[in-house]
């Protein structure tokens, strides 16, 4: 009986290296994820969670020097991952395990990750960008809460959410009546308090002045520091509070 569950967590973590290797985060969508650590966590099958550790440590790195805007969808992913690797998918015996360097150096591989991410998140040509600035705005909202717990996740959603706004003040109808963490995007939605957008959903004129400002903007973005990681999100933040 043993055997037999070996083999199929076995064929389970072949099938998401192979997911990882062809299409990043997303390629692990259909992945039962917790239910693969908790069962190799249990064979003590070190063998399988290396090989599974090591195939999500590659797609951190790719996803991190990659210069392809990063989707919702992978965003959502990746959270979800480096929710699951800092917390139930970690080794019962914590630091005692031998394992526990591997999960706490892809925990901070996904954190960077998802930070870069977010950098660029819906930059001019995305998806997210076509849909308009108040429908990204609403995805980093549902983002928002879901790294509530996670401090440099949540200001680099925040710092998102303000660069939206600087590109449409239609963005800011989602934002009231809310308490920021970023103290510059609080000052932002207070500044537009009085603000009536003409079109809610980012069409019409407000969508014809993003698309303006968007070129000059994606350059920009571009030109970011990506390798900064974690530094890059605090610094941003004290200088917009300035």
């Amino acid at each position: 009986m043993a055997d037999k569950k070996r083999a199929e967590l076995t064929a389970l973590v072949d099938d998401a290296c192979e997911g990882l290797q062809e299409c990043g985060f997303l390629g692990i969508m259909e992945t039962p994820v917790m239910r693969v650590f908790s069962d190799l966590h249990k064979l003590n099958d070190t063998t399988n969670l290396s090989k599974l550790l090591s195939a999500f440590e590659d797609a951190a790195t790719r996803a991190i020097s990659s210069k392809a805007p990063v989707s919702f969808p992978e965003c959502m992913v990746l959270s979800q991952l480096l929710q699951d690797v800092e917390g139930p998918a970690a080794p019962p015996e914590g630091d005692d395990s031998p394992m526990a360097a591997e999960f706490k150096s892809l925990g901070s591989s996904l954190r960077l990750a998802l930070l870069v991410a977010l950098q660029g998140f819906a930059r001019p040509g995305s998806d997210e960008a076509k849909q308009g600035v108040t429908m990204a705005g609403g995805m980093l909202q549902m983002l928002h809460d879901k790294v509530a717990a996670d401090p440099l996740a949540t200001l680099a959603v925040e710092h998102a959410l303000l660069r939206l706004l600087g590109r449409s003040k239609d963005l800011v109808v989602l934002l009231r009546d809310r308490t920021w963490a970023l103290a510059a995007l609080n000052k932002q939605v207070e500044a537009l308090k009085d603000h009536k957008p003409e079109n809610l959903e980012g069409g019409g004129a407000a969508e014809e002045e993003e698309e303006d400002e968007e070129g000059a903007e994606g350059d920009g973005e571009e030109d970011e520091d990506e390798g900064d990681g974690e530094e890059e999100v605090v610094e941003e933040e004290d200088g917009d509070e300035e």
